[in-house]
């Protein structure tokens, strides 16, 4: 995607892959130095069979020692294929047979025994979401036609999906009730007893960004065309970042509106605190291919990361997700790969810090 032209609301590609039962892993260490040059490759994972390729698009951590990833997306057959950090290394875990032919678009955790996952069935029919409660997994399907696009998972009584029709499914651990939120929300966060959710109306081009204050979901005014793809909490204040009238654009919740701030020059993908008031940012995928990657804001300067170990390629690199590690003062983990336009040609794990 070029710099300046904003990726659609439908940008997120819903194309499955074939997953093999191998997975190649080759670790690259690197010592840190410095803000911007504690990123590391940590694993290059090689996913292919009968000419798919896989993409990593999901990510979640619950503590040092526990983290989840998942391929789901890409060019060829379906499937998909969840890895599960425990401290020392990523292994596989095995998936029921029909979770592992299905194409899943994300997953989230609040604890080693209540973790989600949503896509949608082999037959790109039907959408789910399910949960591993550290022994079985359970699922609920959907209605038929919709599919959901992020998952937000505070607690076991405390669920949250969105969907590309716009709607917002709450579960509370005894039943589900879903909110029509209004727009395809893209990300979403929680900031203590409140929710927020950004996106975009795939119908107006009007960039949304909604809050959830513990009973009902209110609209905030976003100005311009577009789409916001990241929303974060950081020391205390909202954050949003993405695509408005034809410009990379970040923006701060002032209690009231939405205060434009300096943004990078690419579009920002996914947004997560660096842990000491400032941002990490991904970008979607841009040329020059030099310009893609992750980004560091502080104290109201931008900087590019330096990524340790990280394969040569003519592609841009797309990094889909980034999560602050939990129980870690400044570490995080980030899944992506190198964008040829129709797919990823390489599958990486990153991390920053320890």
């Amino acid at each position: 995607m070029a710099v300046g032209s904003a990726p659609s609301a439908l940008a997120r590609r819903f194309v499955v892959v074939t997953v093999s039962a191998s997975v190649a892993v080759a670790t690259v260490l690197a010592g840190d130095a410095g803000a911007t040059s504690r990123w590391r490759v940590t694993e290059s994972v090689k996913q292919q069979i009968g000419g798919g390729l896989a993409n990593f698009d999901g990510l979640t951590a619950v503590s040092p020692k526990l983290a989840w990833s998942v391929l789901g997306h890409g060019m060829g057959a379906s499937g998909a294929i969840l890895l599960r950090w425990d401290g020392t290394a990523w292994s596989r875990q095995e998936l029921p047979e029909g979770l592992a032919a299905s194409s899943v678009s994300d997953l989230s955790a609040s604890s080693g025994v209540n973790l989600w996952l949503a896509g949608q069935n082999a037959e790109m029919t039907r959408s789910y979401v399910a949960r591993w409660d550290g022994t079985a997994w359970t699922s609920r399907l959907l209605p038929t036609g919709d599919s959901v696009e992020r998952l937000l998972v505070r607690s076991v009584k405390d669920v949250w999906y969105f969907t590309l029709k716009g709607k917002a499914g709450h579960y509370d651990g005894k039943k589900w009730r879903v909110h029509d939120l209004g727009f395809t929300a893209f990300s979403a966060v929680a900031a203590g007893e409140k929710v927020w959710a950004v996106g975009g109306d795939t119908d107006s081009g009007v960039p949304r960004a909604s809050v959830w204050n513990g009973r009902k979901w209110k609209k905030t005014r976003v100005a311009g065309e577009g789409t916001l793809y990241g929303v974060t909490s950081s020391a205390g204040r909202i954050w949003t970042a993405g695509m408005v009238s034809g410009h990379a654009a970040l923006l701060r919740w002032n209690g009231k509106a939405w205060k434009k701030m300096k943004a990078p020059q690419v579009a920002v993908k996914d947004l997560v605190p660096d842990g000491s008031g400032g941002l990490w940012a991904s970008s979607w995928p841009s040329y020059p291919a030099s310009q893609s990657g992750i980004y560091h804001f502080k104290k109201g300067h931008w900087s590019r990361a330096s990524i340790k170990g990280m394969p040569g390629s003519k592609h841009p690199l797309a990094v889909n997700r980034l999560v602050r590690i939990p129980r870690t003062k400044a570490s995080l983990w980030a899944v992506g790969g190198h964008d040829n336009g129709r797919t990823d040609t390489s599958a990486l794990i990153m991390k920053c810090g320890s």
